[in-house]
Formats: structure tokens, C-alpha cells, sequence
């Protein structure tokens, strides 16, 4: 895959409560309804996409049920909206979800959007070597070792050779310390 990232500048890496509290700030002081700072933030990543890949690549964005699969949700229209090649896959660890991954899940489906569901092992789809993958399973508070279906998903990913774009950190990190491998992802 040829390389398509340029150094930019100096990057500020926050810790998980930083960027908890970066948020809350930002909806208290704004003001800004979340399901809004989620839109801002798949635009931002829209506009890196944009001004940085080439428009003829193929989509495969990757979410759970949570916020950051939420981003991606959001990501995945505006990446239809601007006429891209884009598969959604929704891989449900829980049929709990948030609130914003319920109305990005709702305004992908009015737009006739169809998401593949994976809610096992054996609904894994072979994922495409060419094009980019969007990972948006888990955001940047995952606290534990990443097992069962979130880890064979991750290894799917990692295992297919595609360019990975992770939204936030790359899924099976943990953000605020080392990842312990032994057993997991």
C-alpha cells in the first residue's frame, strides 16, 4: 500500500481523563449536544480523508456498539454522501449500545443503507486487502484485554493487509497504559 501520511507538526497525546474532561468542557462551555461533537468529529477525520486519499479507494468501516462506533457510523455517511465506495460492518459485543450509535445507526438506515451485522465468529466477512478499513470497535477508554469475537475481529483486521484508520486509537489498545498481550489481541 503506498504510504499516504506526511509528518504533521507536533501532536499532543492526552491521556484517557484529558480527553474526558477535554469533552466535557467543550459540551458545558459551547454549548454542544454529543451526538454534535460526534458529527464535528467524523467531519474532521472526513476532511483528513478528503484532502489526503484518493477518492477512488473502497470503504470498509468497522463499529461497535459504543461512541466510537458511533464516529464511525457518522464517518461512513458522510464518506456515501460524498459518493465513496463504503461497507459498514456492525459487529454487536452487546446489544446495548449508546444513544449517539442509535441515531448515527438510524441516519445511515434512512438513508437505505444496509450495515452487515456480525454477531458471531462464523459472521466474520473476508475483509478486502485493497482499500482502507475504518476501525471504529472500540474508542480510547477500552480498559481490559480484548477477547472472543471483538479479538477475532481485530486479528481480521490486522491480519489483512489493508490500510487501517483507526478513529481515536487502534482498537485492542489500551490508551493510558501497556496492553497486555498474553491470551488476548
Amino acid at each position: 500500500m503506498p504510504q499516504y501520511f506526511h509528518y504533521i507538526g507536533n501532536m499532543k497525546i492526552l491521556s484517557i481523563p484529558q480527553v474526558r474532561e477535554a469533552d466535557a468542557y467543550t459540551i458545558d462551555h459551547e454549548p454542544i449536544a454529543s451526538i454534535d461533537l460526534m458529527e464535528r468529529a467524523a467531519g474532521q477525520v472526513f476532511d483528513w480523508i478528503s484532502g489526503t486519499l484518493p477518492d477512488e479507494l473502497p470503504y470498509t468501516v468497522i463499529c461497535g456498539p459504543g461512541n466510537n462506533g458511533g464516529d464511525g457510523l457518522a464517518l461512513a455517511r458522510m464518506l456515501l454522501g460524498a459518493g465513496r465506495d463504503v461497507n459498514t460492518i456492525v459487529v454487536w459485543l452487546s446489544d446495548k449500545v449508546s444513544e449517539d450509535f442509535r441515531v448515527n445507526l438510524e441516519r445511515l438506515e434512512e438513508m437505505g443503507v444496509e450495515t452487515l451485522a456480525v454477531r458471531g465468529e462464523g459472521d466474520i466477512p473476508p475483509l478486502p486487502q485493497e482499500g482502507i478499513l475504518v476501525d471504529a470497535l472500540f474508542g480510547s477508554g477500552l480498559d481490559r484485554r480484548v477477547t472472543g469475537l471483538a479479538a477475532r475481529v481485530i486479528e481480521r483486521m490486522n491480519g489483512s493487509g489493508a490500510f487501517i484508520l483507526a478513529i481515536d486509537s487502534p482498537s485492542g489498545l489500551f490508551a493510558d497504559g501497556p496492553t497486555d498481550t498474553k491470551g488476548g489481541a
